[in-house]
């Protein structure tokens, strides 16, 4: 029993420590560990792991603020279609099999292998163009002033950029409230890839946005479970 608890608790700071680097919650981490390794059901470990990435979203998402990394009008945009998402993603989820879950989250961890490919000369190809403030932004990015800046200690310097895309944005954001609330991953992987290699967000920040959103896309699944009895 001791060993369980500890080895819970190992797995709990992975997920946070894992969530809080690449803005992806942290349920990617937590769902398969509780299924997997403390044998819990798959309804049990998703409901479970919406909860958690309530508690570790705001956490970081509070450090990216502070840091003036995230872009607070960007993500309050995108969560319009996310929080919608969810709330379809959890209806389905407390109505699907544990099995087809099982399938949809494997599918999804190729998903996030495949864009992880994708997405990792993204950063190298912006810098090289001119950086992220050359792109070329909509009439409703400019109209809803879809842009911003950040310091970056690394490179030491300021990093301005544009968000390109933004209808398409908020679609595939939709699909990122959907996988939360199907899965309880809090669709970070969905959100970061999407802002990064759609939008011409620099990394960083699309990090920092996705954080800051986790939290409410999450306590929207949050009510579904709670209602269905998951939590």
């Amino acid at each position: 029993m001791l060993h369980e608890f500890i080895l819970m608790f190992l797995v709990a700071i992975f997920a946070g420590f894992f969530g809080a680097l690449v803005g992806i919650g942290g349920g990617v981490v937590i769902v398969p560990a509780l299924s997997l390794l403390f044998h819990l059901p798959i309804h049990m470990a998703i409901a479970a792991s919406i909860v958690s990435v309530i508690a570790t979203s705001i956490a970081g998402a509070l450090s990216y603020v502070d840091q003036q990394i995230t872009n607070v009008r960007l993500g309050m945009f995108l969560e319009i279609s996310t929080t919608a998402g969810a709330l379809i993603g959890a209806l389905v989820g407390v109505l699907l099999h544990g099995y087809v879950l099982s399938l949809i989250f494997g599918a999804l961890i190729f998903y996030m292998a495949i864009m992880s490919y994708r997405t990792r000369n993204v950063e190298e190809h912006m810098m090289e163009a001119g950086g992220y403030d050359t792109a070329k932004s909509g009439r409703i990015s400019r109209a809803l002033m879809l842009e911003g800046s950040y310091h970056d200690e690394a490179l030491h310097k300021d990093v301005s950029y544009r968000a390109m895309k933004p209808i398409e944005g908020s679609l595939v954001s939709s699909l990122a409230g959907v996988g939360s609330g199907l899965l309880g991953i809090g669709g970070g992987v969905i959100k970061v890839a999407a802002m990064n290699s759609m939008m011409g967000i620099p990394m960083k920040a699309s990090v920092a946005t996705s954080k800051f959103m986790i939290g409410v896309t999450a306590a929207t699944s949050a009510v579904v479970y709670f209602i269905a009895g998951g939590i």
